[in-house]
């Protein structure tokens, strides 16, 4: 959104074919791992931000979203504010807590919160509490190094889960 319209303010000044212009914009698939849609879940429509990398980005792209959330979050802490996290998301029904700061993902969310260690078992639990409407989106908030290499790693992992179990 916010980005779709700072790009086209830019160039629809310079801009010969307006028309042209929003076919464009609206074809655009968006990059991977930046809440890229990933495929569905049951009800769930799952979305992959893995480049959210600290609490900051998963506010930006979570806060956005305009149905019900249940939110994957967790990694490898790098001294985040998961209170500021949970606080500023009241969009999110339930946060899994993953990785390293899994416990304190969850414990910032309180009784929306649950601590799962991994992100098979956060897209289990997703599937099997999800409701129609509901969106599942991985959106870390933490760094990957505590179970991947990099957040390409774990989106692609998020991604083949999510199509693994929607078989």
């Amino acid at each position: 959104g916010a980005n779709a319209l700072a790009a086209v303010s830019l160039v629809l000044p310079f801009a010969d074919d307006a028309e042209g212009l929003a076919r464009g914009l609206a074809s655009f698939r968006g990059l991977a791992h930046r809440m890229e849609e990933v495929g569905r879940l049951g009800p769930l429509r799952c979305y992959n931000d893995s480049k959210a990398t600290n609490v900051e980005a998963a506010l930006a792209g979570v806060a956005g979203l305009s149905a019900p959330v249940l939110l994957i979050a967790g990694g490898r802490d790098k001294g985040g504010d998961f209170d500021a996290l949970a606080a500023g998301l009241p969009c999110v029904r339930l946060a899994y807590g993953i990785g390293e700061a899994g416990a304190a993902v969850a414990r910032a969310f309180g009784a929306r919160g649950r601590a799962l260690g991994t992100l098979e078992a956060a897209v289990a639990a997703a599937r099997a509490e999800g409701r129609p409407g509901e969106l599942l989106v991985l959106s870390p908030a933490c760094a990957s190094y505590d179970q991947y290499r990099n957040f390409e790693e774990r989106g692609e992992h998020f991604r083949r889960l999510v199509q693994e179990a929607a078989c």
